[in-house]
């Protein structure tokens, strides 16, 4: 889990996030993203959304976020040069409940550099 610093928590912060109306989108996932700031001394946010269209079971919905979370993690380690956005929503369709976690892994960070290079 990322740790409480790093994630959108407040419903301000969503409706801020979604008034910006950016956003990239595949077959699987959303992802809206919220305006930059000027300064280097701040922290990116995150928040991982999964509504009860994609399944009515909580144990499916929280799987599909917990691989978001992981996925969203790892390429934050590895890449430290990644787009210091102000805010980030990651939203899983219904279509990402059936895919295996490599598709799943591909989907999402080919999704994140098309807003990289959409939103730089």
């Amino acid at each position: 889990m990322l740790p409480k610093r790093y994630r959108l928590r407040k419903n301000i912060e969503f409706v801020a996030t979604y008034a910006q109306k950016k956003y990239v989108s595949n077959s699987y996932f959303t992802i809206n993203i919220g305006k930059t700031k000027p300064t280097e001394d701040f922290i990116s946010k995150a928040a991982f959304v999964v509504s009860k269209k994609t399944d009515k079971r909580a144990v499916v919905r929280n799987k599909i976020k917990r691989r978001m979370r992981e996925i969203y993690k790892t390429i934050l380690r590895e890449n430290p040069s990644f787009p210091k956005w102000m805010s980030v929503i990651i939203s899983a369709k219904p279509e990402a409940k059936d895919i295996d976690f490599k598709s799943f892994d591909r989907e999402l960070r080919n999704l994140i550099h098309k807003a990289e290079e959409k939103y730089d």
